[in-house]
């Protein structure tokens, strides 16, 4: 299967996307990672949306300094998200050092975050709101199982897709949360 894609991949030259000039964040990517593109920014930490040719798929990255205290906060979230298998927790794939920097390789985090469906479309039932909650904590529930750290769980952490609730306890909530 890896090889057909790799074969379907050089036939239609999926790899040869236009070269984009490097931002001061996506020069830094490890080479295995192409497409590169910003999501936010949070303090020292960045988030980055990619193609990951090794594990031939899309995913996210966040990154920090190198013996940075995110460095270090960073960590103990990734591995408490890295331990627990739940559907409402973010996959994590790998933890990487590269360029002076600390990647954290993690599913493709698509969809929109819980403060941005309530903006968008407004408050939930009182059903779908209990339901949401419910998943949410069911997520929370298998971090603390497996040993891990959870961090701050707010609207900006929380991810709604088609299949339910997505903890992204890798993302430090923006500063207007409060």
């Amino acid at each position: 299967e890896k090889r057909l894609t790799q074969a379907i991949r050089r036939a239609y030259r999926l790899e040869e996307a236009p070269v984009q000039e490097p931002t001061g964040e996506t020069a830094l990517v490890p080479a295995r990672f192409i497409n590169a593109k910003p999501r936010r920014r949070l303090g020292l930490a960045s988030v980055l949306d990619a193609f990951d040719r090794e594990l031939d798929r899309k995913v996210t990255l966040f990154t920090v300094p190198n013996g940075s205290g995110e460095e270090s906060e960073l960590y103990q979230l990734v591995r408490g998200a890295a331990r627990s298998q739940h559907k409402s927790v973010c996959t994590v794939y790998d933890w990487i050092e590269a360029n002076g920097q600390r990647w954290c390789v993690a599913e493709a985090l698509e969809g929109e975050t819980l403060d941005q469906m309530i903006r968008n479309r407004g408050p939930r039932s009182v059903a779908q709101a209990a339901e949401l909650v419910a998943q949410i904590a069911d997520g929370v529930e298998a971090l603390n199982q497996s040993g891990g750290k959870c961090g701050l769980i707010c609207p900006a952490n929380i991810l709604v897709r088609w299949t339910g609730p997505l903890l992204t306890p890798l993302c430090t909530p923006l500063a207007t949360y409060g």
